[in-house]
């Protein structure tokens, strides 16, 4: 259920989240390091850009059970200092922020999971001015902590169990991309990230159990602790992205490959479409659209954005829906200050 989470969770950028997740070659970028870093080369002064998702909500289920989280999360925090001849962003992307609690009922009891999982990047990013490339290093962080709980009790035997699994894994990873203006109408863009290299993996395990046998007045009880350090396969993403310009009018596609980590050499595939205008007042109006084939899910969104003097705020909303009846629909807004 984790894995249909993530296919939703994918919502970074002020314009971008309002644009299907379109931007490796939007104009005007506001998330510049994770679509494509060589759109810092046309960044012409310094932005500070602060996003949040909020009241963001999760439903999916299977044959296992029904997961649901509603929690709030940044997705995009930015920091881009534009020079002469070169520029630089330092950014915090957060892709994947989920926080719920399950129960269900079994035979006398009851079973619990808590889960918590997060995955965020800390990228540093730059491109040189009139040079249509850009270079990027980051560190991927994946956090997962799981927490199951059992009680039963039937009147002649009570069991139960507390297991705490916390799996934390830290890799780094380096990425380039390209912006190549081509006619008055039309640009093309590209980014590639590489696979990591591991710095940090670990999981710990800490668990009780209890057992209690009434008739045979058996009782017995224990705890279990240890960590393992984990092989983790880093998947390469490459994202190639169109945009085509009329007036105030811009139409873009992005296709996003990311390897699949359970079969090595084969990919998930994202296609997005996205949609933007610019009204004489400086507001914007986006909508945008995005599928993935397989597993199968889509996602939705429309935005608004305005300017009021150096300030370019913005506000969308997206839903999205995949397999395991999954469903996700949030709200997300935030700021770019610009100096």
């Amino acid at each position: 259920m984790v894995t249909s989470t993530l296919q939703a969770q994918i919502s970074v950028g002020l314009k971008e989240s309002a644009l299907g997740n379109s931007g490796a070659a939007i104009t005007e970028s506001s998330a510049p390091s994770f679509y494509n870093p060589a759109l810092l080369s046309e960044k012409q002064q310094s932005y500070f850009s602060l996003t949040g998702t909020t009241l963001t909500s999760f439903k999916t289920s299977n044959d296992a059970g029904e997961m649901n989280s509603t929690k709030f999360a940044p997705n995009y925090i930015s920091s881009i200092h534009a020079f002469e001849s070169y520029i630089h962003e330092f950014s915090l992307v957060n892709q994947l922020s989920v926080d719920s609690r399950t129960s269900a009922p079994i035979t006398n009891g009851t079973k619990t999971t808590n889960l918590k999982v997060d995955q965020y990047n800390l990228l540093y990013s730059f491109a040189f001015r009139d040079f249509p490339f850009g270079f990027q290093l980051g560190l991927r962080i994946n956090e997962q902590n799981v927490r199951l709980s059992e009680a039963s009790n039937d009147g002649n035997i009570a069991y139960g169990y507390d297991w705490d699994i916390s799996h934390r894994v830290g890799y780094l990873f380096a990425g380039f991309g390209g912006i190549h203006q081509l006619g008055e109408h039309y640009r093309f863009g590209y980014k590639y990230e590489s696979p990591g290299i591991n710095v940090y993996k670990k999981t710990d395990q800490v668990g009780s159990y209890y057992y209690y046998d009434k008739t045979n007045n058996l009782f017995q009880a224990g705890s279990s602790r240890g960590s393992t350090d984990d092989n983790n396969f880093n998947a390469q993403t490459v994202i190639i992205g169109h945009s085509f310009t009329t007036g105030d009018h811009e139409f873009l596609t992005d296709s996003r490959f990311t390897e699949n980590p359970d079969q090595h050499h084969t990919y998930d595939f994202f296609q997005t479409f996205g949609y933007k205008i610019n009204f004489a007042n400086k507001m914007q109006f986006l909508c945008g659209f995005s599928h993935e084939f397989d597993p199968a899910s889509n996602y939705y969104s429309t935005g608004f954005s305005w300017m009021t003097n150096t300030l370019r705020s913005h506000m969308s909303a997206y839903f999205a829906e995949g397999n395991d009846n999954m469903q996700s629909a949030g709200v997300t807004f935030g700021s770019e200050f610009i100096y």
